[in-house]
């Protein structure tokens, strides 16, 4: 009714014939309206010829109408599908950007870790060695310490009786049995301080032993801090 109203108000406005004062605000009570134009026939004869025809006009225009909603969607869905696709293009070139960083992070720590492996492969492998060598020495010295241990027990062995005798025999000594006792002393006292520096040697042996110990110790722990480091970077990418 309100169309109708409204296109019957438009053609009579260009005959300069005013409408109904009541029609002036139709949104808000159109009744009033359609009751003063039913007062004067021309008013209602033009009212009711396009309320008769406002309904083929709005069928007709509906097609028309609604391809243009349709092409207004389309084309809004197309805007957005569009500023969608660019804004995830973007944020796949940052993502690949940064993965091309962080690859490039391992491999960098991965290459790093590799030498240090070889390093530590390398020092252990040293270490080894000195210390194989440290425990042959350590055995040959063992074994001369051992053997002049038993040569001293038969040094003493042999003195013993020898001082019984010359004890019993004292009184009546000479000069010869005096060297004797002096010269098996002397003896006795050489091989006591080259077992006292024997064991000197085994000591400081002992504090390689210790040190490339230490070495090995340490190195093992450096592998696996890196391990460790390795495996917490794997979890966070």
């Amino acid at each position: 009714m309100q169309y109708a109203i409204r296109l019957a108000k438009c053609e009579l406005a260009t005959a300069n014939l005013a409408f109904p004062m009541e029609c002036d605000d139709i949104d808000h009570d159109v009744g009033k309206c359609i009751e003063s134009i039913s007062r004067i026939p021309q008013f209602w004869t033009t009212y009711s010829g396009y309320f008769r025809e406002v309904s083929q006009m709005c069928f007709a225009m509906r097609y028309s109408l609604e391809r243009d909603l349709l092409e207004e969607y389309n084309r809004n869905v197309t805007f957005k599908y569009h500023h969608i696709l660019k804004h995830l293009h973007e944020i796949m070139m940052t993502l690949r950007k940064e993965e091309v960083n962080r690859l490039s992070q391992i491999k960098k720590f991965l290459t790093n870790m590799a030498k240090d492996v070889n390093e530590l492969e390398e020092t252990t492998s040293f270490n080894m060695g000195s210390l194989k060598g440290i425990l042959s020495d350590f055995q040959i010295i063992t074994q001369s310490a051992l053997s002049q241990i038993i040569h001293l027990n038969e040094e003493l062995g042999k003195f013993v009786p020898n001082a019984r005798i010359i004890l019993d025999e004292i009184n009546n000594a000479n000069e010869q049995q005096l060297s004797t006792i002096k010269e098996l002393t002397v003896t006795s006292k050489d091989i006591i301080q080259v077992n006292f520096e024997k064991l000197g040697q085994i000591y400081q042996h002992l504090q390689k032993i210790d040190a490339v110990a230490r070495d090995i110790l340490l190195s093992q722990e450096q592998v696996y801090d890196n391990m460790e480091d390795v495996k917490v970077y794997t979890i966070l990418y």
